[in-house]
């Protein structure tokens, strides 16, 4: 077991509630990926969940058990916001970072985030998210040329909602941010969306080393299909925080109508694909859709025309299952101008409208690929 007896710069929390769960390859990836920092400069945790320190021991070899410290989560609902919350609670560290027990860390990427929260004096630092068969995430999409002092409204930051970076532990305790207990996923997007609501200073770390996120668990809970009703219950709840509420307007505005976006559509187009599309999931995604758009005035203007058929559909109680896949596809054909163009003229170049996003998207692929290239920055 890991001890030290000064203050530690990070925090590496590896939650694990399988014991089919490569947790050995995590460990081994953090305890690379921590890398320059020596020993007592960094910890790594392990937080059984719904598993006994005995049993998470027996996952791993003596060489790994002498590198951690493994506590025990209360075992409660099916998401990580149990032992992410204990791993938040225990630390003493200066900074945390969240590793999911099926996923790993390049050599030196939490090594590198430290070094730029250090520099920079960031309370987040967020990374690249790369898959391990080599695709990379562009989100979130930001300004051309930044990668310091983000912005989260002009930085589009509400397009990354997963926890996987690095924070500074006592902005998240000042900010109250908390992973959401009532939730069956999703339930770090209420503690991120905190962070961009209150924190100071946001940096990012574009290109390698980073966070590698694998494919081959066979109970990942985000992967489970599940209803649309709660794919979009967490991000729902968020509507009531009272710290969401109190949000600037272009903030929430832009997380309403990245939810309807990436969240709503993407939901439905899976169950019209599966064929498990019923008047049940119908008057689910119904109630949240509204719901969503009537918490932020001027939410639609940032859709394209085809993106607005597709949510007058949605909110119709007689739409039919070929319409809406009709809709959904015609929203993702960009040679036809109802793809690109807003209804209103004059939000057609707004900062969420389809033809400023992609054009920015654009230049962030091309700029990932050059860090990707180069090896950061």
């Amino acid at each position: 077991m890991q001890q030290s007896s000064v203050r530690s710069l990070v925090d590496v929390v590896i939650p694990v509630h399988s014991l089919s769960r490569p947790l050995g390859r995590a460990v081994d990836s953090a305890r690379l990926g921590v890398q320059p920092l020596s020993v007592g400069e960094y910890v790594i945790t392990v937080v059984a969940h719904h598993l006994s320190t005995e049993q998470v021991r027996g996952m791993l070899t003596q060489e790994q058990l002498d590198h951690v410290r493994i506590i025990e989560a209360p075992a409660e609902g099916a998401t990580a916001a149990a032992p992410r919350t204990a791993g938040l609670e225990h630390t003493n560290a200066k900074y945390i970072c969240f590793l999911d027990s099926d996923d790993s860390y390049q050599p030196g990427a939490v090594g590198r985030w430290v070094k730029i929260a250090e520099k920079r004096h960031s309370d987040m630092v967020i990374p690249w998210l790369k898959h391990s068969n080599g695709r990379t995430d562009i989100t979130p999409v930001i300004r051309p040329g930044r990668t310091s002092n983000l912005d989260p409204i002009a930085d589009r930051l509400v397009y990354r909602a997963s926890v996987f970076g690095l924070q500074r532990v006592e902005t998240v305790r000042r900010l109250g941010a908390e992973f959401d207990f009532g939730t069956s996923t999703g339930e770090d997007q209420a503690f991120v969306m905190r962070l961009y609501a209150g924190a100071a200073r946001i940096d990012y770390a574009p290109g390698e080393p980073t966070y590698v996120m694998h494919a081959d668990a066979t109970d990942r809970v985000s992967q489970t299909p599940s209803p649309v009703r709660a794919q979009l219950e967490p991000s729902v709840r968020i509507l009531d925080k009272p710290w969401f509420e109190g949000a600037a307007l272009e903030l929430r505005r832009a997380f309403v109508v990245k939810v309807v976006r990436i969240n709503v559509f993407e939901a439905v187009s899976a169950h019209l694909k599966a064929g498990t599309w019923s008047q049940d999931e119908a008057q689910g995604t119904r109630e949240a859709l509204s719901r969503l758009l009537d918490s932020v005035p001027g939410a639609r203007g940032d859709f394209s025309k085809a993106d607005l058929h597709v949510i007058d559909l949605l909110l119709s109680e007689t739409q039919e299952e070929g319409q809406l896949k009709a809709g959904l596809a015609a929203r993702r054909r960009f040679a036809n101008p109802a793809a690109l163009l807003t209804a209103k003229p004059a939000h057609a170049l707004g900062r969420d409208a389809p033809l400023r996003f992609m054009a920015a998207a654009a230049v962030q692929t091309a700029r990932d690929r050059i860090a990707k290239r180069h090896g950061g920055n």
